[in-house]
């Protein structure tokens, strides 16, 4: 078992949460710094990574946090790997306007050649945090339940992860064991 982290905006690979999925778990985690203001860097940068792993190893977890669940997602519908989403963005051009308004540079259109596609028969697991300041947990829901997602609510939960990573590693665990 790989699991597969993709941190979100302005983050990387030594994030708390990427950190914790290092240290605590009992398989192989990879994660890659990448791009997050330009979706075609990105995409080159993560598109190797994912397909070298999936050549290396067949049970896959793509784990996604934020705009990683952009990420996550986009690949799990290519690959048919399973999934696993925390607080994600699911329509990075209108959630990172905000960004561009704070003076961000970011090549916002560059994610309009990355549309999300139908994750088929995998297994889709999300995590909201109800007290999301970033992305409401609500912004999502309706897709999350027409794609069958299993949700996972944290009423506590913030948009970063920290003071809930214990939770959140239980669930990995959990999914990772099956």
């Amino acid at each position: 078992m790989t699991i597969i982290y993709f941190h979100g905006y302005g983050s990387n690979c030594n994030s708390s949460t990427g950190n914790a999925l290092q240290k605590h778990m009992d398989c192989k985690v990879v994660c890659q710094t990448y791009n997050t203001q330009n979706a075609d860097d990105a995409f080159e940068c993560l598109n190797k990574v994912v397909s070298d792993e999936i050549n290396a190893d067949d049970e896959i977890l793509l784990l996604g946090n934020s705009l990683g669940g952009f990420w996550a997602s986009y690949f799990a519908g290519k690959y048919h790997k399973n999934l696993l989403l925390i607080n994600p963005c699911m329509d990075p051009i209108e959630r990172m306007k905000h960004y561009l308004a704070l003076g961000h540079n970011i090549a916002i259109e560059t994610y309009a050649n990355y549309p999300l596609v139908t994750f088929g028969d995998i297994e889709k697991n999300v995590i909201l945090g109800k007290l999301d300041e970033t992305i409401p947990y609500e912004s999502y829901l309706k897709l999350f339940e027409a794609e069958n997602f299993k949700i996972h609510f944290f009423d506590t939960m913030q948009h970063r992860v920290e003071n809930h990573i214990n939770e959140v590693l239980e669930i990995v665990e959990e999914l990772i064991k099956k």
